[in-house]
């Protein structure tokens, strides 16, 4: 799939690979199989992706290092999901650069960690004492401020008579799908800025 945008590249990988005559070049354009379908494998990984996205926006707002490794807690509304979680604790963790329990947010410690809930999912975040809380503020409320301007554009794009007729589909959903996350990410920031003024007070 790969080899007409990337030749060499994938050339070489596919050298490197066991395989069946001299060149890529001459192998037939791969089939879609509909036995590989798996719609419950890609649901467990968006679950996995939202998890590890949440944990990585936490680390970015409390300005950790990427090598730190963090303590983290997870829980989900959903009893699928919290299923999906289970399984895959292990790859949190990893992914996460930290250790990841998962248990009901009644029992996470009452001080000190910082609560990001995306949908139903809810990740904490401990607070450790060298993180700088009033620098961490400042962060999310210029995030905030980018987000709202960012999200008023697409807004103020869609609610165009002239856009929304003359784009394509395609573009218009997406921008549906832009705005609809912005809305999401500007109610985490204002949900963390709140929190983190109770610490400092």
């Amino acid at each position: 799939l790969l080899h007409p945008f990337m030749p060499f590249i994938s050339e070489e990988i596919w050298q490197t690979l066991p395989h069946h005559g001299d060149s890529i070049v001459t192998q037939p354009y791969p089939a879609t199989l509909p036995e590989r379908n798996a719609k419950e494998i890609e649901s467990e990984f968006s679950v996995l992706e939202q998890f590890v996205a949440t944990v990585r926006t936490g680390r970015s707002l409390l300005n950790y290092q990427p090598g730190k490794v963090i303590a983290a807690y997870g829980m989900a509304t959903d009893p699928a999901v919290l299923d999906i979680l289970q399984r895959l604790a292990a790859h949190l963790g990893h992914l996460g650069k930290g250790t990841v329990q998962l248990q009901p947010v009644a029992q996470w410690p009452a001080q000190n960690v910082l609560r990001l809930i995306v949908g139903g999912l809810t990740v904490g975040i401990t607070v450790e004492g060298d993180v700088d809380l009033r620098k961490a503020l400042e962060r999310i409320k210029k995030q905030r401020e980018e987000c709202s301007k960012e999200a008023a554009r697409i807004e103020t794009k869609l609610g165009a008579a002239d856009f929304t007729s003359k784009a394509p589909p395609d573009v218009v959903a997406e921008h549906k799908q832009r705005s609809q996350a912005l809305r999401q990410e500007q109610e985490l920031l204002a949900n963390s800025e709140r929190q983190l003024q109770g610490m400092i007070r």
